[in-house]
Order: C-alpha cells, then sequence, then structure tokens
C-alpha cells in the first residue's frame, strides 16, 4: 500500500499507521463535526449533550414537515424562561430562523403529550411570523397547534401554566378558539 496524504493535517502518513490510530482520525472527525455544528447554532454548547434537545429537534422537525415549512429552529434548555416556553427570530441565523427556548424545570415536569402541545403551540406562532407577521395571537397559534395535537393536550398546558404561574388562572392562561370553531387558519 502507497503512502497517503491525511486530509487533515495535509501530512503524509503510512499505511500501517492508518490501521494503528484509526479511533484517533474516528475522535478528530467527531470533534470537528461537533464544532461545525455548535458553530452554526445547530446545537447549543450549554445543554447541546442533553438528549431532551433531541427529542424536542425530532418533535419539530415533524411538525414542520406536517406543516410544510422549512424554518430553522434552534432549541435552548434555560435554567429560568420567565415564560416558561418563548420563540423568537433570530435575526443573524444562516438564511433566517427561530430560537425555541425552555424554562428547564417546567420542562422537567411535562409528559411526553404535554411535551409534543407545547412545541405545536410555538410553532403556531412561527407558522404566524412566517404567514402573517403581524397577527400574532395565542389564539390564532393555538388553531395552528391543533392541526397537529389534541384539543385535550393544549387544555393540559394552560392547566400547567395556570399551576406554574401562581396568579394565573386557567381562564386567564386559556387561549384555545372555542371547540365547535374550524381549526384551519
Amino acid at each position: 500500500m502507497k503512502e497517503q496524504r491525511d486530509l487533515l493535517t495535509n501530512h503524509w502518513i503510512e499505511p500501517s499507521s492508518l490501521r494503528k490510530n484509526w479511533y484517533k482520525r474516528a475522535f478528530s472527525i467527531f470533534f470537528t463535526f461537533s464544532l461545525t455544528l455548535v458553530g452554526t447554532g445547530t446545537i447549543h454548547p450549554e445543554n447541546s449533550l442533553d438528549p431532551m434537545i433531541f427529542e424536542i429537534q425530532a418533535i419539530i422537525g415533524d411538525f414542520l414537515r406536517k406543516l410544510e415549512m422549512s424554518e430553522n429552529v434552534q432549541v435552548r434548555i434555560e435554567p429560568e424562561n420567565r415564560r416558561l416556553v418563548s420563540v423568537q427570530r433570530v435575526p443573524n441565523a444562516k438564511g433566517g430562523g427561530f430560537l425555541m427556548s425552555f424554562d428547564q424545570r417546567f420542562l422537567a415536569g411535562l409528559t411526553h403529550e404535554e411535551l409534543r402541545a407545547t412545541i405545536a403551540h410555538e410553532i403556531g406562532h412561527i407558522w404566524i411570523f412566517t404567514h402573517h407577521p403581524y397577527l400574532q395571537t395565542e389564539e390564532l397559534a393555538n388553531k395552528i397547534a391543533l392541526q397537529l395535537v389534541p384539543r385535550e393536550s393544549l387544555e393540559q398546558i394552560y392547566v400547567r401554566v395556570a399551576h406554574a404561574v401562581p396568579t394565573a388562572t386557567f381562564q386567564e392562561v386559556n387561549h384555545l378558539p372555542p371547540a365547535d370553531e374550524r381549526v384551519t387558519p
């Protein structure tokens, strides 16, 4: 076997060292790839190894496909988020994008269905922003969310929010459209 040029270091290497040090090259490639993801904002360094991030990203991807959207949505789990869950536009993201932030304690208390409902509601805000940016309302975000999850899941989230915010009642935080209203935006 002939000597080859290492693509990462641009040095000549002997074939026998390729076999001996395969794990070093594999780690180097993995590390470079991880830094690339962190650098592009796909994964945030402060919680990039949190398995919940991957679950949330999978749900977001599923919902975006169902709504035929192609927006870039980053995820961050924060020690404290006074809104519990929020989404905001990221102005400097390549091709535009959004940041969905979760309060760590609130997120830890959600069931899988409640997590899906929460994400569906926030995706509703992203849909509104990309289609009707001046019509941001909680009720319209819920109309979009109702295309993705059952009404009961959204109702349960509003019960959770009312419990998480000491001064709120279910009636104050419930922004679901009437049950008999059509859910097409």
